[in-house]
């Protein structure tokens, strides 16, 4: 690694410590944002007490900047510090520094809290070093935010002690840097001497290989539709491995919206590293389904991963540096043996590897984003380019509609109140406060819920000014009742309620246009029929802040890495997409074809039924039959999709009476990640049986799967895919209307089709996949949808009736690439012309 392309590391004075002596357990202590405020004035008072106690000939400086650039041959480090107080009479000089606290000052020894006095330390350093003092006082003062009273410790130090102290520290970091810089020397030479894994490129893939690399290098976006089964995880992570190792980026970030698509980059790195390739990767897993006690609070009290966290963090890092490959079972492992929170531990890992593959929250959910990496006001070890990879993107837009938004219910702040009144006469003050709070946002809820009339919603442009003032009191007593050292027993269900809030308020502190305020009402069935009267408010209402453009949050979060590649099999129309997710104006798009052999696929159009919502009830028998027909004509596994789980059961009910030997299986609308595997074992078995296996558009088997070969022959899609009707759809057609957009299209018309071509993508998936689509609706063959149709589904066939379709069916098998030709009405110039 050259010295210019060394990692430059900046840090402020207390990350520095930290690294080098964290040690105990992992945080889990309540800090409000009144403390946080409350630790700023406190600071203050303290400071303001120096200034007015000094005497004539004392010199009392405070919030002293500093600054240290190390250079090395491994790296550069920059570090910066504020120092609270700096107080020199003569030559006497004292370095302070101040600690606000809740605890009591008796529970504070001189020795409690060492990184506190490294921290000083490091800070005396800094300044004698910058002005050539030889000696100066330490001093540590706690200042208790509750009573105001202080408590300090000091001690005299040497220039010499001091700066043995601070090379102590440099030197832990200089083993790591000497670390990453052997790593990275082995690390350059394997991508350096990588191939493409496999014999050839297939047709297209070389093309996206390239524009990602030329992405990477260069900086900025790209947006890439590239058919299913050309490659695309490779042929982004190929090009983005290659710029690691010309030092182009610095680290690599694979994002992901299911687990599916996760294991199919481990997968694709493991290929790479069959062919040689050492890189390190790390696959970051959900908290709430890594975690090894789940159904015990995250608290070192109770929690052995939590307890002494920091004390064998390291030596686990060490061990674990031997390795390259970091999956959940891995980490699951290492967790394990260190005794470990494994959640934490993937993140700390994080910072030492050179690809993270994780969710996309973790790069633009503002309550979730790795904030080691992309929060401006960090001090960890930061590297400056960074490389976003977003998998199947067209998830992203939905997905950051849900990121941003913020949403409340009456319910949640009911059941907190009732928890609160059977507790509060243990901390009166409190308790009582919160209590009141609680019960004025429930009252509150309720005049909303009567609002709720006609339409059982009602929307604002801003959230209503007593809602924001409750919730602001809310904030401050519950910060408050949060605050006490003996935990409440609802403690959690108080600090979710509270973070909820604290979202709802920041989000609606920076909402714009984009956004909108709507409160939404439901009757609780059982109680309605006791009251007999159905517009009672003791029903359930939510209100949200919902977020119907999230371009520009987005555009925002993209500016955190150097360069984005977005790819799907669906990114269709693109112009919609780059608009909807915030892409450059200068970005590059591409669209490229599917590199198998046409004849392998054969689409047909049944264009004479209506799945349109009010005329489903006519259509179950004559789904149920042309599904039927599909099956008939060849033994074989069929995927068949619907646009909801109550016409799936409905056509499902009646397949059954007429299905003969074919065996069906259908999804349910809550089954476990084992329930899914079972489900996708069914396709693993094939030539003596028929199966036909029924789910949703979207769903978990609707995108994702990966069924080569025999395992998947056919697939069925049973209407356009549109999202059900519904306000927040609503919205989102009516916002883009008035911005002289398609806001139907928008809204409907585009996220629907892209869960039928996810659908339809199940079928090809290699050079000798054969397989089928039959198209049930009669909007396929009409302008709109023939325009958003891949040119792969050309020439357009219709069939009609069951028995046209398992004809034409049977002659594809059989060999008739043909099956039947352009049917009439149909033709090739219009689709493209319309």
């Amino acid at each position: 690694m050259s010295k210019e392309n060394a990692p430059h590391l900046s840090l402020s004075v207390r990350d520095f410590v930290e690294f080098a002596l964290r040690s105990g357990d992992l945080e889990s202590g309540f800090a409000g944002a009144s403390r946080a405020a409350d630790g700023i004035r406190g600071h203050q008072i303290v400071q303001k007490a120096f200034l007015e106690a000094r005497e004539s000939d004392t010199v009392c400086l405070t919030e002293v900047s500093v600054h240290h650039l190390v250079e090395r041959e491994a790296f550069t480090m920059e570090i910066d510090g504020r120092i609270d107080a700096v107080v020199q009479t003569g030559e006497n000089l004292t370095i302070k520094e101040i600690k606000t606290t809740v605890k009591s000052l008796d529970a504070i020894r001189a020795d409690s809290y060492p990184l506190h006095w490294a921290q000083v330390q490091c800070y005396a350093y800094l300044y004698c070093r910058e002005n050539g003092i030889p000696r100066s006082t330490v001093e540590l003062i706690y200042y208790q935010l509750d009573s105001g009273e202080t408590k300090r410790f000091s001690k005299d130090c040497p220039f010499t002690e001091l700066e043995a102290f601070f090379n102590t520290i440099l030197e832990k970091h200089m083993l790591w840097a000497k670390t990453l810089q052997h790593w990275a020397e082995v690390r350059n030479t394997s991508i350096k001497e990588l191939s493409f894994p496999f014999s050839a490129y297939r047709r297209g893939q070389r093309e996206l290989a390239v524009s990602v690399y030329k992405t990477a290098r260069d900086g900025g976006m790209v947006f890439a539709q590239a058919p299913t089964g050309i490659g695309k995880t490779m042929a982004t992570l190929f090009p983005s491995v290659k710029s690691v190792g010309e030092e182009l980026c610095q680290k690599l970030f694979y994002l992901t919206a299911k687990t599916i698509t996760k294991t199919i980059a481990e997968q694709a790195f493991e290929t790479m590293r069959s062919q040689g390739l050492r890189i390190k990767t790390v696959t970051i897993t959900a908290k709430e389904k890594i975690c090894f006690k789940p159904d015990v609070e995250c608290d070192p009290e109770v929690c052995e991963f939590a307890r002494g966290y920091y004390d064998r963090l390291g030596d686990a890092l060490q061990d674990m540096f031997s390795e390259d490959s970091f999956d959940r079972a891995r980490i699951e492992a290492y967790a394990r043996t260190y005794t470990l929170c494994p959640f934490e531990l993937s993140l700390d890992m994080s910072l030492w590897v050179d690809a993270v593959i994780a969710d996309y929250n973790y790069a633009f959910d503002p309550r979730a984003h790795l904030r080691r990496y992309f929060d401006e006001s960090n001090g960890k070890y930061l590297f400056e380019k960074y490389v976003f990879l977003v998998d199947e993107a067209h998830n992203l837009v939905d997905r950051a509609r849900e990121m941003f938004s913020a949403e409340l219910s009456k319910d949640h702040f009911l059941a907190v109140k009732q928890a609160c009144g059977r507790s509060k006469k243990r901390v009166p003050p409190r308790l009582r406060r919160l209590h009141s709070s609680l019960s004025e946002l429930v009252s509150c809820f309720k005049e909303v819920h009567a609002q709720c009339q006609e339409n059982c919603f009602y929307r604002s442009a801003e959230v209503p000014e007593t809602l924001s003032g409750l919730l602001w009191k809310f904030v401050r007593h519950a910060d408050e009742a949060l605050s006490v050292q003996e935990k409440l027993s609802f403690h959690q269900e108080l600090l979710d309620l509270y973070l909820e809030a604290q979202r709802f308020i920041r989000t609606a502190e920076t909402a714009g246009e984009c956004y909108t305020f709507y409160a939404e009402r439901s009757e609780r069935g059982d109680q309605g029929k006791q009251d007999g009267k159905r517009g009672r408010s003791s029903g359930e209402v939510k209100v949200k802040l919902f977020c119907i453009d999230p371009a520009p949050q987005l555009k925002a979060m993209f500016r955190r890495a150097y360069a984005s590649v977005l790819f799907s099999a669906t990114l269709s129309p693109m112009e919609y997409f780059i608009k909807v997710v915030g892409g450059d104006e200068g970005a590059v798009t591409m669209s490229l074809t599917s590199p198998f052999p046409k004849e392998n696929l054969l689409v047909l159009f049944h264009d004479r039924i209506s799945t349109r919502y009010k005329m489903r009830s006519l259509s179950y028998d004559a789904v149920a039959e042309a599904i039927a027909a599909v099956a008939r004509a060849k033994a074989g596994n069929y995927l068949v999709y619907f646009p909801s789980y109550r016409y799936m059961n409905e056509v499902y009910e009646r397949f059954c009476l007429m299905k003969g030997d074919i065996h069906a299986l259908c999804q349910r609308s809550s089954m476990t990640e084992q329930e899914r595997q079972v489900f996708l074992n069914e396709f693993s078995s094939f030539g003596e049986r028929t199966l036909a296996g029924f789910a949703v558009m979207g769903g978990v088997f609707g995108e994702g799967i990966d069924l080569v070969g025999e395992r998947l022959s056919g697939v069925v899609v049973v209407g356009v895919g549109l999202p059900q009707v519904c306000l927040e759809r609503e919205i989102v057609k009516e916002y883009y209307q008035n911005a002289d957009e398609a806001g139907f299209e928008f809204a409907y018309t585009y996220p629907g089709m892209n869960k039928v071509l996810q659908a339809v993508g199940r079928v090809i998936r290699t050079e000798t996949d054969k397989g089928v689509v039959l198209l049930i609706d009669d909007r396929f063959t009409t302008p709109l949808y023939r325009k958003l149709s891949p040119p792969g589904w050309l020439p357009f066939r219709r069939a009609g009736d069951p028995a046209a379709i398992e004809s034409r069916i049977t002659k594809f098998w059989n060999g008739d690439t043909d099956a039947g030709g352009d049917d009439e009405g149909l033709e090739r110039e219009s689709f493209f012309d319309e």
